[in-house]
């Protein structure tokens, strides 16, 4: 049997208002939903430092190569880190800080501190940083999962007088509850000239270092503190002689590989 589906247009009309009002619900009903689910959704979090005491153990080892030849090798060495940042009665926050190899004479410091971290000149990728490798530079704004920021900084290493600029990228690898696992990548350079009279009366070296690091910290919210971290960094250093009336006579390159890891210990609050 062949039914005959022709409708008249008092019909055709009927669902046609129907239908509009079905989008004009789902129109309506869209934005609700997509609110709902805005509302439902976490709020990116804001990383502050707060007071707290803080100890760790942990271990580094430095390789030391020139012209790709081993020359030496520090560790795996043990440390203990204490931590302890705290106001003081104007309401400056500061950290002090001990740092034991396991010998009788531990490393004692204070340095200012901020509800961001560090400063960033204090954060540098060399081995008199180490009691500094439980701090990172926090961001100013909430950040999500998969959120940035940088840091720039500038500083003088005093071994070569030689002015220093590192460009850091930090990003949120995950949050779960309060811990909060955050990756970087730093790189950063300089150069500097130094006289050589020893090779003749305008004879002079420039001395270019370089560096690249990445790591891991563990930042708890609730707490403001860092409970552990891990980096690995690469130091370059290159040299090139130059004589009057010479070719350019490079150096061999030295460099240096710095391995960090810190875990918490117990008492830390």
């Amino acid at each position: 049997m062949i039914r005959n589906t022709k409708r008249g247009p008092s019909v055709l009309l009927a669902i046609a208002i129907l239908a509009l009002a079905g989008l004009a619900e789902a129109s309506i009903a869209a934005p609700e939903a997509a609110a709902q689910r805005r509302r439902a959704e976490p709020l990116p979090p804001t990383l502050r430092a707060k007071p707290h005491k803080s100890f760790y153990r942990g271990t580094f080892e430095v390789v030391g190569r020139v012209g790709g030849e081993e020359q030496y090798r520090v560790g795996p060495e043990t440390i203990q880190l204490g931590v302890d940042v705290s106001v003081d009665a104007d309401g400056n926050m500061f950290s002090e800080y001990t740092l034991d190899f396991g010998a009788d004479d531990p490393s004692v410091g204070t340095t200012p501190y901020s509800v961001l971290g560090l400063v960033a000149d204090q954060w540098r990728p060399t081995l008199e940083g180490l009691p500094f490798i439980s701090f990172l530079p926090l961001p100013e704004e909430p950040k999500a999962v998969g959120g940035e920021w940088a840091r720039l900084s500038a500083y003088t290493l005093p071994d070569l007088e030689l002015d220093f600029a590192e460009a850091t990228r930090f990003w949120i690898e995950s949050i779960e509850g309060d811990v909060i696992t955050i990756l970087y990548s730093a790189e950063g350079g300089g150069t500097t000239t130094i006289e050589q009279p020893q090779f003749g009366r305008d004879a002079k070296r420039e001395i270019t270092r370089e560096s690249a690091r990445e790591g891991t910290f563990v930042f708890h919210l609730t707490e403001g503190r860092v409970v552990s971290s891990e980096r690995l960094e690469r130091i370059v250093t290159t040299s090139v002689l130059y004589v009057s009336g010479q070719d350019p006579q490079p150096g061999p390159e030295e460099s240096q590989t710095l391995t960090f890891q810190l875990l918490p210990a117990d008492g830390s609050r």
